[in-house]
C-alpha cells in the first residue's frame, strides 16, 4: 500500500512541475514581449527627442531672425527725417 502512495504523491509531484514549468514559460514569453515593447518605446522616444531638438534649433533661429529684423528697423529703418 505504501508504494502505491508513493506513486500517487509521486505522479501529484510531477504534476506540480510541469504546471510550474508551464507558468515559468509563460512568464517567460510575457517578458519577452514587454522588453520588445519596452525597445520599440524606446527607440520612438529616441526619435521624438531627435525631432524635438531640431525643431528647438529651427525656434530659437527663427527668434533670432526675428530679433535680428526688428533691430534693424529699430536702429536703421526708423530713423525720423532732420
Amino acid at each position: 500500500m505504501a508504494d502505491e502512495e508513493t506513486k500517487q504523491l509521486l505522479r501529484d509531484l510531477l504534476a506540480t512541475q510541469k504546471e510550474h514549468l508551464e507558468l515559468v514559460r509563460r512568464m517567460d514569453k510575457e517578458y519577452q514581449q514587454q522588453s520588445h515593447t519596452f525597445e520599440q518605446s524606446n527607440v520612438s522616444y529616441q526619435d521624438q527627442l531627435r525631432t524635438n531638438r531640431v525643431t528647438t534649433i529651427l525656434h530659437a533661429l527663427t527668434f533670432c531672425g526675428i530679433v535680428a529684423i526688428l533691430a534693424y528697423l529699430v536702429f536703421v529703418g526708423f530713423q525720423l527725417p532732420k
